[in-house]
């Protein structure tokens, strides 16, 4: 775990009065028919948002999202920061960066487009700090050191969680679930020598279903079933029953051995569940990211619910992690008893498991001379 960030924000020492600040952070947040979702990540952002307007600077707030949205998802941005009380021509809020193939390939060009006429570079990103895309590690180093900084977000989510690094309180698990397998397996490898449980939910568990291989790459599967013979394996929790979407559209719970290449795994099972319960109330401390089943259909998330309500009741620190299971929970419990909610899924993972950050790693790297 060699890699332990605790650092904070220089934003409140600046002198802004009249600059241009560029804002890099992460609104990558669910949209649905022209609605926003969960407004989680637009009001952690809030805090930084009103330092720097009062130290009236002018703000370029730069983000990604998912480009498969049909959305105006930078109209709706626009919209949901007036009515916060941010709006132009103190706030900007710039077009999606991954319209550019640019972004995804550390571009100098791309990189200096993004900084010309700024004054001042703010990564208040915590979900992309795993990332190396161009705006996170090649836009900051074209500002001197001292005119780049993390932002207030960022700030809070180290020293929440930087903790759980150094001293967290044991016995301490994970509960992991959810897309981005390719991102998150390694850290979850990483991760086993830190922690004492690790629950693995779909669609992680997949991997480990015979009946599902062809779904995924092979050296992804090779990844997974290195983590059986890892010296730490035991604190491996693998379901043995999973709910399933079969060929003809209908849900039922099966065993390993009955699911078959054309099931779809959606869920862990009532059996898994009740396996799990036990060695969860054994626990001190949990980090829960990437929730199972869907949203808009009920019955595929009864185990996670479960889940969720036992952990609620009985897990003194509790973190969540990432947008999607933060809905979650707000969704599926009454009233959630949670230490810390992270708005990161991946990058929670890479910082807790000692992973290399890039994006936080180019604060301090040497300023590129054009």
């Amino acid at each position: 775990m060699s890699h332990q960030y605790l650092i904070t924000s220089d934003i409140a020492t600046w002198t802004l009065r009249g600059q241009q600040v560029i804002l890099r952070a992460d609104l990558n947040v669910p949209v649905d028919h022209d609605q926003i979702l969960d407004t989680f990540r637009l009001e952690a952002l809030l805090p930084t948002l009103e330092l720097l307007c009062t130290k009236d600077a002018t703000i370029h707030l730069i983000t990604h999202y998912d480009q498969s949205l049909n959305s105006p998802i930078t109209d709706l941005l626009t919209r949901w920061f007036a009515y916060a009380g941010y709006r132009s021509p103190r706030l900007h809020i710039h077009e999606n960066l991954r319209l550019s193939p640019k972004e995804k390939c550390k571009d100098h060009l791309f990189a200096q487009t993004l900084a010309r006429g700024m004054q001042w570079y703010i990564d208040d990103a915590f979900g992309t700090l795993h990332r190396s895309d161009t705006s996170l590690t090649i836009l900051p180093r074209y500002f001197p050191q001292n005119h780049r900084s993390i932002g207030l977000l960022v700030e809070r989510e180290l020293a929440h969680l930087v903790p759980l690094i150094t001293s967290p309180q044991r016995p301490y698990g994970l509960l992991l679930g959810g897309g981005k397998i390719a991102t998150k397996l390694p850290y979850i490898i990483r991760l086993l020598s830190h922690v004492d449980y690790v629950f693995i939910c779909p669609n992680i568990a997949s991997l480990f279903i015979p009946s599902q291989s062809d779904r995924f790459p092979q050296d992804l599967i090779d990844l997974a079933n290195s983590m059986l013979s890892h010296q730490y394996a035991t604190k491996l929790f693998l379901p043995t029953d999973y709910l399933v979407s079969t060929a003809q559209h209908t849900y039922q719970y099966k065993s390993i051995s009955e699911i078959t290449q054309d099931d779809t795994v959606i869920a862990i099972g009532p059996d898994t569940v009740s396996a799990w319960l036990p060695y969860l109330s054994s626990l001190a401390t949990i980090v829960c990211n990437g929730p199972m089943g869907f949203a808009a259909e009920p019955i595929t998330r009864s185990t996670l619910q479960q889940l969720l309500d036992h952990i609620n009741s009985n897990i003194p620190h509790i973190i969540i992690g990432g947008g999607d299971m933060t809905l979650a929970v707000h969704t599926l419990i009454r009233e959630p008893r949670i230490e810390w909610h992270s708005t990161g899924g991946g990058s929670l993972l890479a910082l807790l498991s000692g992973s290399p950050l890039p994006a936080l790693d180019a604060l301090s790297q040497p300023e590129i001379e054009e």
